[in-house]
């Protein structure tokens, strides 16, 4: 018959939000995975505030561990009373020696113009390769869809995981991602 097939796959709808600010994000410095700071009052008041810009149908959240997203998180899923997941792979990209360091600081150590590009391997300062941060996210992804296929899930995270998200699912790179800005994906 001329009918369609139904698809074979199923997508998920997530929402995706970054942590609020912290006295690092003030002074403009990368925390990456071991400045584990808390959230300031701004920070707080942003967690606070973007309740209002969330779906109503969040079913679960799922949350890097690291403190600043985790505040995050326990203020978000109060409001919707539902339950946090913490995942390590939602952690921010490993910086390695670089961590705690302004941009400017980082552009005379290395040789490359932008710290924030996607394409740029920290290994040699001790951190973390490309590939690890989009294979431990391919991980995640696949997990969560076979894991939780029926629930609305917001995922508490970093800036530089949220662009790789959008590389990853949405082919582009993103430049500014400010503090409790929320994205929605497909996956």
């Amino acid at each position: 018959s001329g009918e369609n097939k139904s698809k074979t796959f199923c997508e998920m709808k997530i929402f995706v939000i970054r942590h609020g600010e912290t006295d690092m994000n003030k002074a403009r410095r990368i925390q990456g995975q071991t400045e584990d700071t808390e959230l300031n009052a701004t920070g707080l008041a942003q967690a606070q505030a973007s309740i209002a810009v969330l779906p109503a149908g969040l079913t679960l959240c799922i949350s890097s561990p690291l403190k600043r997203a985790r505040q995050t998180a326990e203020i978000i899923a109060k409001h919707f009373n539902v339950p946090i997941v913490f995942r390590d792979e939602l952690k921010e990209k490993h910086y390695g020696s670089l961590s705690g360091k302004t941009r400017e600081e980082i552009m005379k150590i290395t040789e490359h113009a932008n710290d924030l590009n996607l394409a740029v391997d920290l290994v040699e300062y001790g951190g973390e390769s490309v590939q690890d941060v989009k294979d431990r996210l391919l991980r995640f992804f696949e997990e969560i869809k076979h894991t939780y296929p029926q629930e609305v899930p917001l995922i508490v995270t970093h800036t530089g995981i949220i662009r790789f998200i959008h590389l990853m699912l949405k082919g582009h790179e993103i430049a500014e991602i400010a503090n409790a800005s929320v994205h929605e994906f497909e996956i």
